[in-house]
């Protein structure tokens, strides 16, 4: 089920305090309002009511989908339990063996791999596709961080789309063909596919592992 407290908050801006709900789990087959505002980036945010402006409560957070077949775990830089948190995942996994159990340790990859599962698509082959992508951005960005936003439907075929951002440069929207993660399943997942309920940290090094870079 869905967990959450009550909490007052000081906004960092204008040190007003306000009160907040925090939430420690999102159930999302009994909650469908609460997954669209983890996708949109909404959850143990404040918005200061003063100012106006927004931060972010450094909590714990699991996204539970079970029904779908995954769990997004969410931990923090003050995360004391760590270990007991990835066994209690690697003990799901062992009791249901298709379930994909993933830990991540930022917020905005926690966002992104909500939003790439909820998607229906592969989270290791959206990693390979971003490290495929970015020698194809242009010079100043290839070094960029590259976030899955959405799928985007179109007449001439779904594409997805990511948001590519750098240092001193405004974010730039990147979209490839859909076509994409589908080639990349096939050609670089489903030879490992093991890998979907094997690891708990899908992120760019699975992706460099398996296009055989360092």
């Amino acid at each position: 089920m869905t967990i959450s407290y009550r909490a007052t908050v000081t906004c960092r801006g204008c040190g007003t305090p306000a009160e907040v709900d925090v939430y420690q789990s999102v159930t999302a087959w009994v909650d469908a309002p609460m997954v669209d505002a983890v996708r949109d980036n909404r959850v143990n945010r404040l918005d200061c009511p003063k100012c106006g402006k927004q931060g972010f409560i450094d909590s714990e957070l699991l996204f539970n989908d079970a029904a779908h077949g995954f769990v997004v775990q969410f931990v923090t830089s003050r995360t004391a339990h760590l270990a007991q948190l990835e066994d209690d995942l690697q003990r799901a996994v062992a009791q249901e063996p298709t379930l994909r159990a993933r830990m991540v340790i930022s917020r905005p990859a926690f966002v992104e791999k909500v939003r790439v599962l909820t998607a229906g698509l592969d989270d290791i082959a959206i990693e390979v596709v971003k490290q495929l992508l970015k020698p194809q951005l242009p010079i100043n960005l290839r070094d960029a961080e590259l976030r899955f936003e959405a799928v985007v439907k179109q007449p001439a075929g779904d594409r997805l789309s990511f948001v590519a951002t750098a240092p001193d440069h405004p974010p730039q929207a990147v979209s490839i063909p859909r076509s994409a993660h589908d080639n990349a399943v096939v050609r670089y997942v489903e030879p490992q596919a093991h890998l979907r309920h094997s690891e708990i940290f899908i992120d760019d090094r699975i992706a460099k592992s398996l296009l055989g870079r360092t």
